[in-house]
């Protein structure tokens, strides 16, 4: 451990969080210090190359540090990413996902990332002022999903292009599904390296103010993958990510089941000590077991705890316990055996006895008592029969 040494080497590994066999093909943290080039986190090693009169600046993002960008002179270029890994084909799959703040709702578009403006992208759109994803496909045109844009906030922004849907979530949330096309005959395009912060695909556009959709505000945490992200995905993301998050937990499963007693023998009509379970893993959210104890013996559904006073000699069985909770469960399996209570209180009839020598005595008798559950049973001679109807364990 090394917290607080500024001076310890760096051991993480990126590449083997962001692995490209789990989707991953470009992450950018952005969070660089400086107006340098930007890293790519994967083995990919997509470097966001500083672009512009003024390089995008060093600010803070929602995880650390992000990137402020200008509106009119800074982006980042991804040099060898025409082709190759981030050349995702039309209708998917592909996820991108990003933090994004703008500064401004104006008349001009402001690209958070493209792929030239035929291939796909991210975007806040002009005039009706909207978060949109964008694939262009070929001879058809645009097919999109939008939402309402503020300036000022950060929101994590998702798009995911899966056969012929191209969904928008916002902050964990699926907010749109292919609600907005454009037609067009020209050709899909996909010669263009990927822009974060910018386009270099405006030919054929009145680029007014803004000549390659420039954007003006912050982005963090950008991510390209070659698979489209579940629902839970992006909800869990967010969660992790945003400022005071509740993260999810994955609940472990109860494991090592054990009683405090097993094997646990007990005595007809004698209560019990409790016999208690014990597990390790996570909590555990209630109990069963199967079959039913024997007769006078409780078991609590919520503790596990076996309590009572057993009311019937019962050969040795064993007992299924489970232990469950969302993650799954364990069990045990527990014996148990009920026997007659022992011969007590043994008394003989003459006691102390005085006998003469050559002198027949009187028979002295024994006299004991023997519980099984409520009933009393009395030995002596006069009742062997009874007793031999006594039910005996097994």
């Amino acid at each position: 451990m090394f917290w607080g040494n500024a001076a310890a080497a760096d051991s993480s590994r990126s590449i083997a969080v962001f692995d490209t066999a789990n989707g991953y093909q470009a992450v950018w943290h952005l969070g660089e210090a400086g107006a340098g080039n930007t890293n790519d986190a994967t083995v990919n090693n997509f470097t966001g190359t500083a672009s512009g009169a003024t390089k995008p600046a060093e600010t803070v993002g929602i995880i650390g540090r992000g990137k402020s960008f200008d509106g009119t002179a800074s982006s980042f270029v991804v040099a060898g990413s025409a082709t190759g890994k981030l050349d995702f084909p039309q209708g998917g799959p592909y996820t991108i996902s990003a933090w994004v703040n703008t500064n401004v709702i104006d008349g001009f578009y402001h690209d958070i990332l493209t792929k030239g403006d035929h291939q796909y992208s991210m975007a806040l759109t002009p005039t009706t002022s909207n978060w949109q994803v964008s694939e262009f496909e070929n001879a058809t045109g645009w097919l999109s999903s939008r939402s309402v844009a503020a300036a000022g906030a950060w929101r994590y922004m998702v798009g995911i292009r899966n056969g012929n849907t191209i969904s928008l979530y916002l902050d964990g949330a699926k907010v749109a599904d292919s609600n907005f096309a454009y037609p067009s005959a020209l050709a899909r395009v996909t010669t263009f390296n990927a822009v974060i912060g910018g386009n270099l695909d405006t030919a054929g556009y009145g680029t007014g103010g803004n000549g390659n959709h420039l954007f003006n505000g912050m982005i963090d945490e950008l991510c390209l993958a070659n698979t489209a992200r579940s629902a839970d995905w992006i909800k869990l993301t967010y969660e992790n990510e945003r400022p005071g998050g509740t993260m999810s937990t994955f609940l472990l499963a109860p494991r090592s089941l054990t009683y405090s007693t097993n094997p646990a023998s007990y005595v007809a009509g004698t209560a019990i000590a409790a016999n208690s379970p014990a597990s390790t893993g996570g909590a555990v959210a209630s109990y069963s077991v199967a079959p039913a104890l024997p007769a006078g013996l409780t078991f609590n559904t919520a503790t596990g705890v076996i309590t009572g006073t057993p009311t019937t000699p019962t050969a040795q069985a064993n007992y299924t316990v489970t232990a469950t909770n969302a993650g799954g469960s364990t069990s045990v399996s527990l014996s148990i055996t009920v026997t007659l209570a022992p011969p007590a209180n043994l008394t003989y009839s003459s006691n102390p006895a005085t006998y003469v020598t050559g002198t027949a005595i009187t028979a002295n008798s024994p006299d004991v008592n023997r519980r099984c559950g409520r009933l009393v049973f009395r030995w002596h001679r006069r009742c062997r029969r009874a007793w031999r109807s006594i039910p005996q364990p097994g």
